[in-house]
Formats: structure tokens, sequence, C-alpha cells
């Protein structure tokens, strides 16, 4: 069990990572319904439909910090794995 533990972690992080900038399962399954069904990467879409280019950029920041942050615990992941 334990040389499987980073696996999982990264595996767990790749899917976090993969779901939270998912925008189509969203809007099939909950709807787009305002001030309902908000997800960040819907309010994104929101927003660029609206043409508030400047609030989409804004958004954009947050999932590009939280790939950044997952990107960099998948480094100390590997470099832990490789250690064992």
């Amino acid at each position: 069990m334990p040389l499987v533990r980073p696996h999982l972690a990264a595996g767990l992080l790749l899917g976090l990572t993969r779901a939270s900038g998912e925008v189509g399962i969203t809007m099939m399954l909950g709807g787009n319904i305002s001030d309902r069904t908000n997800t960040l990467s819907l309010e994104i879409f929101n927003a660029v439909s609206r043409a508030e280019f400047d609030a989409a950029t804004a958004l954009c920041l947050l999932p590009t910090i939280f790939t950044f942050v997952v990107f960099c615990l998948l480094e100390i992941i590997q470099k832990r794995s490789v250690k064992l």
C-alpha cells in the first residue's frame, strides 16, 4: 500500500483538476440557472457570453492559480515516490 499511495494521490489531484474545469456536464445536469447552479467554469462561460471580458479574465486567474498549486503538489509527490 505505501508504494501505491503517491500514485493514488496524483490520480486524485489530476481528476480534481479535470473536474473543476468542466462546463458541459454542469450545464447538462444542473442547468445554467442564474444564482442557483453557479460554478466557476460556468461563471467564466457566462461572463464571456455577456461580453464581460475583464471579469472573465479575472475569474480565469483562479483556476490558473489552482492548476499551478496542483502542479506543485504533483511535483512533490513525484519526488517522494522516486525516493521510495
